[in-house]
């Protein structure tokens, strides 16, 4: 009994929801005949150019009886190129891709799924992994894309017999800026010029609970002030240190 599972990844990319095709072509069976199918797939993504980029899929089932012909681990896990348009494509062939000969979930004792999703910023699986969680790049399957329980795999997986299709969808959340302008008078003191410090009246005050001040609308807090720099808790100056000690 055999079983294809074909992986489709669409990319969400500056709010652009990726687009993507696949279709099925029969292949000749061991008796020269069209004994199975095998896929082909095809992916068109807007938003995105995958040039030089390329993922590993790995995934296991537990394995069933040994008359199953098939294969219940992927061992190595198969590596896969992007086309400029997001396909996959077997870096040794050049052809798109597919998995073949994969047990399938009834095969007894019955078992479903995993897979796991690598992808990687150079070809052949090299370079820098994007979706390892520090590069704002997650991937998730099209079933798990509300609960995103299951970063970076399709997990618990049926997989009838014949063709199989993932969508995988791999977000990034992108940035936003906004700027919040004071007006600030120099009142830097001789004796903290004489220290090589900097006092700025930006208009800051003290909060009703005391301890912190806060500045406009901005909400300016320590937090946003370069290190070496706080509020001078008596007027709510911003005062930078310098050479010698900060008197407040």
């Amino acid at each position: 009994m055999k079983t294809y599972i074909l992986f489709v990844p669409a990319v969400i990319v500056t709010s652009i929801l990726a687009c993507s095709s696949n279709s099925t072509t029969a292949a000749d069976g061991p008796d020269g005949g069209s004994g199975y199918e095998t896929a082909s797939m095809t992916l068109a993504l807007s938003g995105a150019d995958f040039t030089g980029n390329s993922v590993r899929i790995c995934g296991s089932r537990s394995a069933p009886d040994a008359k199953y012909r098939c294969t219940s681990t992927l061992t190595p896990c198969p590596c896969f190129n992007f086309a400029a348009d997001g396909s996959l494509v077997d870096p040794a062939t050049g052809m798109p891709a597919a998995i073949p000969d994969l047990c399938s979930s009834s095969d007894l004792p019955a078992a479903n799924w995993t897979f796991q999703y690598e992808v990687f910023s150079a070809l052949d699986c090299s370079g820098t992994q994007l979706n390892n969680g520090a590069h704002n790049f997650t991937c998730y399957d099209s079933h798990d894309v509300s609960t995103q329980a299951f970063p970076n795999q399709s997990a618990n997986e049926v997989l009838n017999s014949g063709v199989n299709t993932n969508h995988v969808l791999c977000t990034s959340l992108n940035a936003s800026k906004s700027w919040d302008f004071l007006s600030c008078v120099i009142a830097t003191t001789p004796d903290e010029a004489a220290a090589g410090a900097k006092r700025y009246d930006c208009g800051c005050t003290l909060t009703p609970a005391g301890g912190t001040c806060t500045c406009g609308n901005g909400g300016l807090t320590v937090d946003d002030l370069e290190t070496g720099c706080v509020f001078d808790l008596k007027t709510c100056d911003i005062l930078c240190a310098g050479g010698g000690p900060i008197t407040r």
